[in-house]
């Protein structure tokens, strides 16, 4: 079936996952589980992929989003480095902002001190973004504000004026925020996914090889239910329903992607629960599906036009 991964996936062992991250925050289990389930070199095929501006690659981009990955910024951090022109520069951190973590905070003085004006401006941008998302630490968020300040540019001075405000109402942590898992065990090659058939299987490409769609409506989500596969996720709801060993991680995975396939495997367990305990837990299942709404899009989200990013403030990323 077009759409579906070119390896599938294994079968999920979801109670040694769940041994495996003990300890992770309930509030990011799911993002931790999928990562570690994906493993780290189909996440840097992933980001790969956005930075070739092929169709698919929002909808790439979007599932690395929702992942919370350090692979994926560690990826797009690399491409900046290896960049031999600015727009290439350019492409890279405007991917980079969107799945920055504290791990990027270090490299913000690069950015700023750097002569191109896409990249310095980027570099307040990634900044910016830290601090909606709280990733950075008011001490770190501090020193580079800053820095800002002093920059030459108007833009970037403009710019770090209205970040220094929007702090000014935010508690933001002691330290800078880093996305787990930190270290991972060692995985194989990952699995390809053709995330332009991905795409067009669910609707979110249209026309040209360049014309580009993003609807916001949880393509992303689908398209990681649809790489894990029906079987793991029906299976990932029987764990939860029969309340066996790995049940909160697959809870988890199953409230952040609410997968079609896990409503429908619930509305036959409906029909063939033998109690009235059964039917609740799978009524409570149901109701955790549907009440996980979709996340509230970030601030300085960019458009996408023809193919080409665009920055934050709906400039081409191309120099003046």
């Amino acid at each position: 079936m077009r759409g579906r991964p070119k390896h599938r996936l294994p079968a999920i062992r979801w109670g040694s996952l769940d041994r495996s991250l003990r300890g992770t925050r309930l509030s990011s289990l799911g993002q931790v589980a999928l990562a570690r389930v994906l493993g780290p070199a189909t996440l840097a095929a992933a980001a790969r992929f956005v930075l070739e501006h092929r169709p698919g690659g929002m909808l790439a981009e979007r599932a690395l989003v929702l992942l919370e990955s350090p692979f994926a910024a560690r990826e797009f951090l690399g491409a900046f480095l290896r960049a031999q022109d600015e727009q290439s520069r350019a492409d890279a951190l405007a991917a980079l902002m969107r799945v920055a973590d504290g791990r990027v905070v270090p490299w913000l003085g690069r950015f700023l001190g750097h002569p191109e004006r896409n990249v310095h401006v980027f570099g307040i941008y990634i900044l910016r973004e830290l601090a909606y998302a709280r990733r950075i630490s008011r001490t770190s968020a501090r020193k580079v504000i800053a820095s800002a300040r002093r920059h030459p540019s108007p833009e970037v001075r403009a710019a770090a004026v209205d970040v220094a405000q929007l702090l000014a109402r935010m508690n933001l942590p002691l330290r800078d925020v880093r996305f787990l898992p930190s270290r991972v065990p060692k995985t194989g090659g990952g699995i390809i996914i053709d995330w332009e058939a991905l795409a067009r299987a669910l609707g979110t490409v249209r026309g040209s090889r360049a014309d580009f769609a993003e609807s916001g409506a949880g393509e992303e989500r689908e398209a990681l239910a649809r790489i894990l596969g029906t079987q793991n996720v029906r299976r990932a709801v029987q764990v939860v329903l029969q309340r066996r060993p790995g049940s909160r991680v697959a809870r988890a995975v199953l409230a952040l992607l609410r997968p079609e396939t896990a409503r429908v495997a619930l509305r036959e367990a409906a029909r063939a629960a033998s109690s009235p305990a059964a039917r609740d837990r799978v009524a409570a299942l149901l109701q955790l599906l549907s009440d996980a709404g979709p996340r509230r899009p970030r601030k300085g989200r960019r458009a996408v036009t023809g193919g080409r990013r665009r920055d934050v403030r709906g400039t081409r990323t191309t120099s003046d």
